[in-house]
């Protein structure tokens, strides 16, 4: 009888797909024209985001972190990783539409994204 009652609540569980395939980022060169050709859509202290609807049935994001803002890749690849894991749990939100993450100032002064810096972008981000 507990076997029973466990495999009736397990089959009413709803599972999100939560991977994150190539088809979610942006790769193309002439993308990233079309999405610098447009004023960004939100502006920070940090990230211009531009956003451009596709023709797709999902979101895609790309980014551009430069090293001249960024000196330590480490510094540059923890907030991509950190930005690609909040658009990763919060894709079916964002419709179609694609996202430039343009990273505006230098953010060296982080030394680690700590946890007040990562609760402020994930605001910004879901702002879109």
């Amino acid at each position: 009888m507990i076997n029973s009652d466990i495999s009736k609540s397990y089959n009413s569980i709803i599972f999100v797909d939560n991977s994150f395939p190539k088809t979610y980022k942006l790769t193309d060169a002439q993308i990233y024209k079309n999405l610098l050709g447009t004023r960004p859509a939100l502006k920070t202290n940090y990230l211009n985001i531009h956003i451009l609807p596709n023709s797709l049935t999902h979101a895609r994001i790309g980014f551009i972190i430069s090293k001249k803002m960024c000196k330590k890749a480490n510094m540059r690849n923890q907030l991509k990783r950190i930005i690609r894991e909040i658009f990763r749990h919060n894709k079916h939100k964002f419709g179609n539409i694609d996202i430039l993450f343009r990273l505006k100032t230098n953010i060296n002064f982080f030394k680690k994204l700590d946890y007040t810096n990562q609760k402020i972008l994930i605001q910004t981000i879901m702002k879109i």
